[in-house]
């Protein structure tokens, strides 16, 4: 029998590079940690994670593992694909190991990564309301129904957390640069702000970015090195950004399918996403709120927008592909509801929305409180008693856009963004308004400016457009636009929505 530490059962550890960063919370995130009371003693559905010593918000490494793991399969072999259908150890398994179980003799592979749990700096939060929509009324579902109403107590934006990752090298070369390509395309997603943490990261909560790396070099075979890594010294250091240069690696290409719309907005009138305010002298109705840099900004959440387009493209595809349309419309907001295990057919699994809808600060906006009474609409008289204010967020005039809207599809067919054309046209038109009481006028939109790209593997599928507006045509006084990239291509996906199998 050999021994435990026998040369030949030792994973011959050559250098280690330990990388640390600073991780900031571009928006809001939850980490989730069960039911029971906020930081502030407040009960509250879904409380955050925390360290159980002193109540600090904690992001664990398990969290920040898997959101890498996750990016560095999808950059690898592209989104909703197996490994199973490679040839050999992709480079995920490589860095985070696996456990081989499609061989003669099932393995367990270790990973060489070692990521460590973060405390953050600070322990601002905020609590968010929501309740249950009916996709199709899209107003708030009743009891009998599976409504419910909640709250979420949520990182504020803002909030930083220290990384630290330590990657262990063994002496294989090739080994070397399968362990730095894969970290280098992995800490990019960070570096890009392309990751999300925590739940509900594809309706714009979670989104997070690093800025600046430092990357400590220890050379194990060597006296100072060894002493260095196991007294915490910084090693070899090397500072700023990308990562990719800091490992001295080349990424390889992107293998990921994705369609991204960005489009800037004016507000055509108010806008209001109703939410409760703690203070006791405030409207009855504020619009939805979150702090950035310790400020309450007003916001277009993710979770309102992606309510909004996914009526809307249910409509839509009712018209267009009504044999389709449920499919259609669940392929990319995912399931309208999620069915218990045992009310799913053979072979029915719920999967996640294809589209990522990004959560943005509503700018250069006003506020102000609107006095408003209930009719009765059998007298036509003020109904007694039901007199109420509002306060939405109204649009100043001038030439600075007043909100982003950001949407990404993940794996997307032509129909997919066809669909998603079509609602950037009602949007971009004010025939599809956000918010509530749209029937009183509220969050109709202006397009100003919108760009698209198809990033993909496949030359023959990436494209680039620009769409501005350019005013109102004399003649026909009808909104003209300036359309830049392949029209074709644009139009091919349009057509595509009616045309689904």
């Amino acid at each position: 029998m050999s021994a435990r530490w026998d040369e030949k059962n030792t994973r011959k550890i050559v250098r280690r590079l330990v990388i640390t960063g600073t991780l900031t919370m571009i928006t809001p995130a939850r980490f989730g940690g069960g039911e029971g009371r906020s930081a502030s003693g407040k009960v509250t559905d879904m409380p955050l994670a925390r360290d159980p010593v002193d109540g600090t918000p904690l992001l664990t490494g398990a969290s920040i593992a898997g959101a890498l793991r996750s990016y560095l399969r999808e950059w690898e072999l592209g989104y909703e694909k197996p490994a199973d259908d490679q040839d050999g150890l992709t480079l995920t398994q490589t860095l985070f190991g696996d456990v081989l179980e499609d061989r003669k003799e099932p393995e367990s592979r270790e990973s060489w990564l070692i990521v460590e749990d973060s405390r953050a700096t600070s322990r601002d939060t905020e609590t968010r309301p929501g309740v249950a929509i009916d996709p199709k009324s899209r107003t708030a579902k009743i009891k009998e129904e599976g409504g419910f109403l909640y709250d979420m107590e949520l990182l504020e934006a803002g909030t930083q957390f220290p990384l630290h990752i330590e990657l262990a090298i063994p002496d294989n070369a090739e080994n070397q640069r399968s362990l730095l390509e894969g970290l280098a395309i992995a800490l990019t997603g960070f570096e890009c702000g392309e990751i999300g943490l925590g739940t509900r990261k594809r309706r714009g909560l979670g989104e997070c970015e690093v800025k600046d790396w430092q990357v400590g070099t220890f050379d194990l075979r060597t006296p100072p090195g060894l002493i260095a890594w196991l007294e915490g010294g910084i090693g070899t250091k090397q500072t700023g950004k990308p990562i990719a240069d800091l490992l001295n690696v080349t990424l390889p290409l992107d293998q990921r399918r994705r369609f991204t719309m960005e489009t800037k907005f004016r507000l055509d009138g108010s806008l209001l996403i109703r939410s409760g305010s703690e203070k006791p002298d405030a409207p009855d109705m504020v619009h939805l709120k979150s702090r950035r840099n310790g400020t309450p900004r007003p916001i277009l959440s993710g979770t309102s927008l992606a309510g909004a387009l996914r009526s809307r493209a249910l409509r839509i595809a009712n018209i267009t592909a009504p044999a389709q349309a449920e499919r259609l419309v669940a392929e990319i907001f995912g399931p309208a509801e999620i069915k218990q295990r045992s009310q799913r057919k053979k072979g029915e699994e719920p999967k996640a929305s294809r589209a990522v809808v990004y959560e943005r600060e509503i700018a250069n906006e006003s506020e102000r409180v609107q006095s408003r009474v209930k009719i009765d609409r059998f007298t036509g008289g003020s109904f007694p008693g039901a007199l109420f204010d509002q306060q939405p967020v109204m649009g100043r005039k001038g030439d600075t856009p007043h909100l982003v809207i950001k949407i990404e599809l993940r794996q997307p067919e032509k129909a997919h963004i066809g669909l998603l054309l079509h609602l950037l046209k009602d949007l971009w038109t004010g025939d599809l308004p956000l918010g509530g009481e749209a029937s009183v006028g509220r969050g109709r939109l202006k397009g100003v400016k919108a760009t698209l790209e198809f990033h993909s593997p496949n030359a023959d599928e990436r494209g680039q457009w620009t769409i501005i507006s350019a005013g109102v045509d004399d003649v026909t006084k009808t909104e003209k636009l300036n359309i830049k990239g392949p029209r074709e291509k644009l139009e091919a996906f349009a057509q595509a929505v009616g045309g689904v199998k």
